[in-house]
């Protein structure tokens, strides 16, 4: 999803702002969404800055990652409604090769870390119209985010398949938090809705396992498709 495409898609929805109504907001709907999101302060973990570079790695982190969420809701009024979702909040990765510790010594090994969140979101909707197709959205509710930190490295003096070091998980964590977001909605036909929106999901201290008290937070832009029954 390119800046071009965003931009081209929010020039359609300004062009056709003044189209006529399609149908009643009212009533159960559907949605998915796919985007980015940034899980910020991730690749501060333990592994990537202290214990692969230890052996000589440099590892290349990335705290940007697709997302992806799928969602059921209901509009008791044009303007209220309820929602509930589950999909990814954000990712982070490293991957690379070094001399690492093996089952006689130091050895050259492939190394894999990943630190994920997913989980369960409960969020209130407003939808605010500014014209008969296009409107204002903002949610607000609670997210359960789940962290699950993987490190594993594989020998490559092994045959393949072996794996001499598997962390699973390293970080398991748990927690509730704020599920913040704000964005614009086009209405397209009688059921159909297409979606932009930029989210919030906290701010959360997952290292303290290190002794690390640095936050990982996460935000994310989208894009979603919406089927209003």
């Amino acid at each position: 999803m390119t800046v071009r495409f965003i931009s081209r898609v929010l020039a359609l929805i300004c062009l056709s702002a003044a189209a006529p109504a399609f149908a009643d907001s009212e009533g159960p709907y559907v949605y998915v969404q796919v985007g980015q999101a940034l899980a910020h302060n991730a690749c501060q973990s333990f592994w990537v800055t202290t214990w692969l570079p230890a052996y000589g790695a440099n590892p290349n982190c990335s705290e940007r990652s697709n997302i992806y969420r799928a969602g059921f809701g209901y509009n008791y009024t044009e303007t209220w409604g309820l929602e509930v979702s589950y999909g990814t909040f954000g990712n982070a990765t490293a991957a690379g090769s070094a001399v690492l510790p093996g089952n006689g010594g130091l050895a050259p090994a492939n190394y894999s870390w990943q630190m994920k969140a997913d989980g369960l979101a409960v969020q209130a909707v407003g939808t605010f119209h500014l014209s008969d197709s296009l409107a204002f959205i903002a949610k607000a509710g609670i997210a359960d985010v789940r962290f699950t930190e993987y490190m594993y490295t594989i020998d490559q003096n092994l045959p393949p398949g072996y794996t001499n070091y598997y962390w699973y998980p390293v970080v398991n964590y748990d927690t509730l938090s704020p599920a913040l977001g704000a964005g614009i909605r086009f209405d397209f036909g009688p059921h159909g809705s297409l979606f932009l929106i930029g989210e919030t999901f906290g701010s959360h201290s997952i290292y303290t396992i290190y002794g690390n008290n640095q936050k990982v937070t996460l935000v994310a832009a989208s894009m979603g498709l919406m089927y209003r029954y």
